[in-house]
Formats: structure tokens, C-alpha cells, sequence
């Protein structure tokens, strides 16, 4: 009688862990938000780029300000992103983006012309209410 509470309570326990991996589904649905959002980004969008921060960040920081923060006198266009670590516990991914800043086209140049810059940086992202958002650093 027993081994077989602790057989129960051992699998009952399993069937509650959280695993420390992202399945396939939970990192291509994680990936495509990044690329959403970056598409947004990408197009000025910067009301729907704000839709992808985390609730506290949007409790307290308006598109207004976010779009400011991201500069609008910038093109950036994301070119890679990789899911480089999962916190199960916590709910938190790092993801590694590559993205190619310019002057918007639409206005005036500087006397040098346009430079376009590649950089790479780590975004993190909080797993919230089934989907993901963005961590807006400081």
C-alpha cells in the first residue's frame, strides 16, 4: 500500500515539472514574436512594437515614450535571432539578435552619406499568460 502512494505522489510530481528545455513549439513561437516584434520595429510601427513589452512596462510607459527610447531617425532591420538560454523556473529565454541600424532613407542624409552598422546584442524575454514579451532594457 504503500509503494503505491509513493508510485502515485512520485508520478503526480512528474507530471507537474516544469522542464528546463523549451520544446520546439515554445522556441518557434518565441522566435516569431522577436521577429514580430523587429518587423514593427523595422516599419516605425512603434505602437505595435510596444504591444510585445512586458504589462509592467506597458503599466507604466506609453508607446509615445517607448517610440522615443527606440529612436525614429533609425532603420533597424533584424537579420538573425537565436535562443541561446531558457530559466524554466523563471520563465525568462535569452535570445541573441543581429540587426543592421541605418539613417532612415526618408530623411535628410548627413554630408558622409549613409552607414549602416551591424551589431549583436541579447534581448530577454518573460513567458507570461501562454505567450512571450519583451524585457525593455533600461
Amino acid at each position: 500500500m504503500i509503494k503505491k502512494l509513493i508510485i502515485c505522489m512520485l508520478l503526480a510530481l512528474q507530471g507537474c515539472a516544469t522542464p528546463d528545455y523549451l520544446t520546439e513549439q515554445q522556441g518557434q513561437a518565441l522566435l516569431v514574436r522577436v521577429e514580430q516584434r523587429w518587423d514593427a520595429l523595422s516599419e516605425y510601427d512603434y505602437e505595435r512594437a510596444w504591444e510585445y513589452a512586458t504589462r509592467a512596462y506597458r503599466e507604466v510607459f506609453t508607446s509615445q515614450l517607448y517610440a522615443q527610447k527606440y529612436g525614429m531617425y533609425l532603420q533597424s532591420r533584424l537579420t538573425s535571432a537565436d535562443i541561446i538560454n531558457y530559466d524554466s523556473k523563471a520563465g525568462l529565454a535569452t535570445v541573441l539578435v543581429t540587426i543592421v541600424t541605418r539613417n532612415r532613407p526618408d530623411l535628410p542624409q548627413p554630408a558622409y552619406g549613409a552607414i549602416a552598422t551591424t551589431s549583436t546584442h541579447e534581448e530577454y524575454w518573460k513567458r507570461a499568460d501562454g505567450s512571450w514579451y519583451v524585457i525593455v532594457p533600461k
